[in-house]
């Protein structure tokens, strides 16, 4: 293995053992007592089967002269992990590519991007990418811990693609601990500040969308992309509510509260079956004119999110079984239960459902019995002249 050298300039050379063979390869230097310190430290590190180093400079990924300065600086790891580090913030891209072919939202994608690249940036090597750096990512965002939640979620989805596509030998930040989700806010209005919300709507197809959400329970988002004129009855007062989120919510009819179909038939009185009321309006436009008619209706941070839970308090309050508010959200009995069961009718609401029931029924009994005639076997039936 000695030393060679050749050329005008008379350039040092030296063979480098791998684990496939030797192969002579350039110093980059005539200096003769450097090239001499070069082969006693190819020679060093032959002896320490430090092939993560030697094999590269055989494929030329490294040069003599960058293991030999690494050497001398006792750098020789972090030359390694700068080496196989993989540009992460290059892979940002295939995975929202591989992401979407799988069939998941297109709607989410582009937040999903946004997300990582805040961490990834334009260039992110790998060896970087540690539960310390992701935990301090996380802790200088000034978010709910619930948001953060989100970032995490949409960071492990990247790095199990990286992981998948061997762009990563192992999960790195699978020890980075989950934050909680934000507590459930259970936010609910009654019917007056719905109507005050649709009556401070920009114009007739911003309060025919308000109406709609607030009038049913539905997702936003669904309502925005999914739902057309025909699924709409507005003689019957009733929906056909499109979503994605579980089974019992990929399509179900739901009520729509009376209140409602006036704002409605504006909007949608000339469509035909197969348009979409609200083609062109995304969750944001929505969710910006909705804060504005809620400040001016009085109440502030009142979200369309939380209609859902107003529509389903009301019915709850109204004595609507849990069956029956389970087919209009689309959820299950049980969550359902769990969720609204604390918001049972009180006393004073069942005694007031009471009386008005008394009082239907005394109505309907006094009207019933002026009109009705008697039988010809009662007495009081009228005898033939």
């Amino acid at each position: 293995m000695s030393a060679q050298f050749r050329g005008v300039g008379g350039k040092g050379y030296v063979y480098v053992p791998g684990r496939t063979g030797w192969k002579l390869r350039a110093t980059g230097t005539s200096n003769r007592h450097l090239v001499r310190a070069m082969k006693r430290m190819v020679e060093d590190l032959h002896q320490r089967r430090r092939f993560d180093i030697l094999d590269p400079v055989i494929a030329r990924r490294l040069t003599l002269g960058t293991v030999y300065d690494a050497y001398v600086a006792n750098r020789l790891d972090g030359l390694v992990q700068a080496l196989e580090s993989a540009d992460l913030a290059a892979h940002v891209d295939p995975w929202i590519a591989d992401y979407l072919s799988n069939g998941k939202s297109a709607r989410n994608a582009p937040i999903y991007r946004s997300q990582v690249r805040s961490l990834v940036g334009d260039r992110y090597p790998g060896h970087q990418l540690t539960p310390a750096a992701v935990k301090a990512w996380l802790g200088a965002m000034r978010i709910t811990s619930g948001a953060k939640r989100g970032k995490l979620m949409a960071l492990r989805s990247f790095v199990r693609y990286c992981v998948e596509v061997g762009v990563l030998p192992s999960n790195p930040i699978r020890e980075v601990e989950t934050p909680k989700k934000n507590p459930a806010s259970l936010r609910w209005e009654p019917q007056s500040v719905d109507e005050a919300i649709v009556a401070a709507a920009p114009d007739a197809c911003y309060a025919a969308l308000f109406a709609f959400v607030h009038a049913t329970g539905a997702d936003l988002s669904p309502v925005l992309e999914l739902t057309e004129r025909g699924d709409i009855d507005l003689a019957r007062g009733v929906a056909r509510l499109r979503g994605t989120k579980t089974a019992k919510r990929h399509v179900h009819e739901a009520i729509i509260e009376a209140w409602a179909l006036p704002a409605l038939e504006t909007h949608l009185r000339h469509m035909m079956p197969h348009v979409r009321p609200w083609a062109g309006i995304t969750r944001y436009m929505s969710a910006w004119h909705h804060a504005k008619a809620a400040e001016a209706a009085e109440a502030p941070a009142y979200t369309l999110r939380m209609a859902r839970h107003s529509v389903a308090v009301r019915a709850r309050k109204a004595g609507r079984s849990f069956e029956w508010i389970a087919a209009q959200l689309g959820n299950s009995v049980y969550q359902v239960a769990t969720v609204y069961g604390r918001f049972s009718p009180t006393t004073a609401e069942r005694l007031a459902d009471i009386d008005a029931k008394n009082t239907g029924n005394a109505t309907f009994h006094a009207t019933d019995r002026a009109t009705r005639a008697p039988p010809a076997s009662h007495p009081r039936a009228a005898r033939p002249a």
